[in-house]
């Protein structure tokens, strides 16, 4: 939701009215004083976003997907979490159409007034980690094809007696911060 820059009273190089930002700082305050659920109901419904979704040669399932809500960007989803339960999905092999591929369906009837921009936020990450929506990815407009090819770079994180006060962000030991930006962040 990039609404955020509206807060601001120069916007696109213009000046808005004083009446429109209250407005909106308004409207803003009164949506994320809402519930989660309230918020959820109220935006993208992420499984209707995803009109095709194929993962090497096999249609993914909505097991495969985990629902969560951005303060900014809404309700959306991660694909491919590692959970207790579910191992996540891997490929060896490299190309185009041999990894992901989604067709994304963006309902421009949802998007609220205060929007100056429609798209989606495509974050892609590590299964282990949690997605930093504001400091990674990239942003898909309407209308358009987005091929991504990837390079992976892994940190390891040193264990005692290292004392650099390294965070094992997949158990979460020793912060609360769940990503190595909210972790700079804190």
């Amino acid at each position: 939701m990039p609404e955020r820059r509206s807060l601001f009273s120069c916007k696109d190089g213009r000046i808005s009215s004083h009446y429109e930002d209250n407005c909106l700082r308004r409207a803003l305050m009164e949506y994320y004083g809402k519930s989660a659920k309230y918020r959820y109901n109220h935006g993208h419904k992420p499984i209707q976003m995803m009109k095709k979704c194929v993962f090497g040669d096999k249609l993914c399932s909505e097991n495969d997907t985990v629902l969560f809500q951005n303060f900014r960007y809404g309700n959306c989803i991660t694909f491919n979490k590692r959970r207790k339960d579910i191992h996540p999905l891997t490929t060896a092999t490299t190309g185009p159409g041999t990894g992901l591929v989604l067709e994304l369906f963006l309902n421009y009837e949802v998007y609220w007034e205060y929007n100056e921009a429609m798209g989606m936020r495509v974050v892609i990450h590590d299964p282990d980690a949690t997605p930093s929506s504001e400091d990674e990815g990239f942003n898909v407009s309407p209308g358009f094809e987005k091929l991504v090819s990837l390079k992976q770079t892994v940190n390891h994180r040193l264990p005692a007696p290292f004392k650099d006060k390294c965070v094992n962000y997949q158990t979460n030991e020793g912060s609360s911060a769940s990503n190595k930006n909210e972790c700079i962040r804190a």
